[in-house]
């Protein structure tokens, strides 16, 4: 999400968009610039939204700074893993601590 100050067109409000992008699982990356700084309320929504989503919020105070920024968010996703399964039959799965403190399956 990138941000210069208030908003003034979304059709979503912030906590419908906010809903949804924690159910679908998503990180979401704020980056602040020009009158969105001089927001301490805005600040700290754009640093909530960014922490509940497993995510980074970031203030750039020189244009020159963004690509730097945008740099480092592309740094961190190459570190995102999906992980999905879906079992073709139900089955249960007992785990169990064996007494040498590694786990066990059963």
């Amino acid at each position: 999400m990138f941000t210069d100050g208030a908003d003034n067109s979304s059709l979503l409000s912030m906590e419908a968009a906010i809903g949804t992008i924690k159910r679908v699982g998503i990180p979401v990356y704020c980056v602040a610039q020009g009158e969105a700084l001089q927001s301490s309320a805005l600040l700290k929504r754009l640093e909530e939204i960014s922490v509940s989503t497993g995510a980074a919020s970031f203030k750039a105070q020189r244009s020159n700074e963004v690509a730097k920024i945008f740099d480092e968010i592309g740094k961190d996703l190459q570190n995102v893993y999906l992980l999905g399964y879906y079992p073709l039959r139900k089955h249960q799965i007992r785990l169990a601590q064996n007494k040498c403190g590694s786990p066990a399956t059963s």
